[in-house]
């Protein structure tokens, strides 16, 4: 299949522009108590392997100068959205006295209850194999522009895929530099793979260690395809996901609604079903996605408790 460069339809382009806007309210129905160290990059990294182990703090790799910021979470911070059972409509004005929160059947003291608005963490996966090229000029602009109008608080990485993966920018809030990063992105390779189980696996290895330890964290794949077979000496597309989820990670997939993109990515989705049969591995990102929405909420609510009480 020859090389494209397909034109993408406006309404893509206003939607992937508004995305990053909207991110902000896809969290995680999660518990947070935790002390784990983050990195703080000295000076901001320009490329590297994610699947090379820890991140340098500096541009010389040397880990020898990083600072490590120890948190301690000494509340345990719950997200919560209540909505109308046969409307779907947000029901505000809510106070702490309207929610009962349980563990294991015990009741637990609610000591916090606020609109907070965390910092994001936003990781972009970019495609560089298969037919087409995903990222084409369009979807570039759009995500700069939404990009931009992400919060001063929030944070982006960048990491391109094809057989491999590669972190080519860290998460920094400068967007300078997340612009520099989706200038300089690695040529398009059609000889290439898509090989999700790694990226995944990398992606959430990556978010557990350099992502704000108290903010949300959002994964956004530009992909020529949303499924593709497990590809070898990599992780199980199994264990990718179940990291993706340990990650407290919201999933998010854009592939471009033209004709030739969505004939390879209906190939891929085709033949990766029959690959059932024999029972190989594979990724379905619009699968992650759906089971981590039954994990997670909207939210527009922040509950904090002590530490479960057993």
């Amino acid at each position: 299949m020859k090389n494209r460069n397909p034109t993408l339809p406006s309404l893509l382009v206003v939607f992937l522009a508004a995305l990053l806007s909207l991110v902000f309210f896809l969290l995680s129905l999660r518990v947070m108590s935790q002390t784990r160290p983050r990195t703080v990059n000295a000076g901001e990294p320009t490329a590297l392997p994610a699947n090379s182990g820890p991140v340098p703090s500096g541009l010389n790799g040397d880990r020898s100068n990083a600072d490590v910021v120890k948190v301690d979470v000494d509340l345990v911070t719950v997200d919560a959205l209540v909505l109308q059972k046969n409307t779907a409509r947000v029901v505000g004005g809510l106070k702490k006295e309207d929610f009962v929160l349980l563990e294991d059947g015990t009741k637990q003291e609610i000591t916090h209850f606020s609109q907070d608005s965390l910092p994001l963490s936003v990781l972009l996966l970019i495609d560089r194999g298969g037919c087409l090229d995903p990222f084409n000029a369009q979807v570039h602009r759009a995500a700069t522009d939404a990009i931009a109008r992400l919060k001063p608080a929030d944070e982006v990485a960048v990491m391109t895929y094809h057989d491999t993966t590669r972190l080519l920018q860290g998460f920094t809030r400068d967007r300078s530099l997340i612009d520099d990063a989706l200038n300089r992105m690695p040529s398009h390779d059609e000889q290439a793979d898509h090989c999700l189980n790694t990226l995944f696996f990398d992606a959430a290895d990556y978010m557990v260690k350099a992502s704000n330890p108290v903010g949300r964290r959002v994964v956004i794949a530009i992909t020529g395809v949303t499924r593709n077979f497990d590809c070898p000496n990599g992780p199980s597309g199994k264990s990718a996901a179940q990291a993706i989820y340990e990650s407290g990670s919201v999933v998010c997939g854009i592939i471009p609604r033209t004709a030739g993109q969505m004939i390879e990515n209906g190939v891929m989705v085709w033949v990766t079903r029959i690959g059932k049969l024999p029972g190989v591995g594979s990724l379905d990102i619009q699968n992650l996605a759906m089971k981590q929405a039954e994990r997670c909420s909207l939210t527009n609510r922040r509950i904090s408790t002590p530490p479960f009480k057993r």
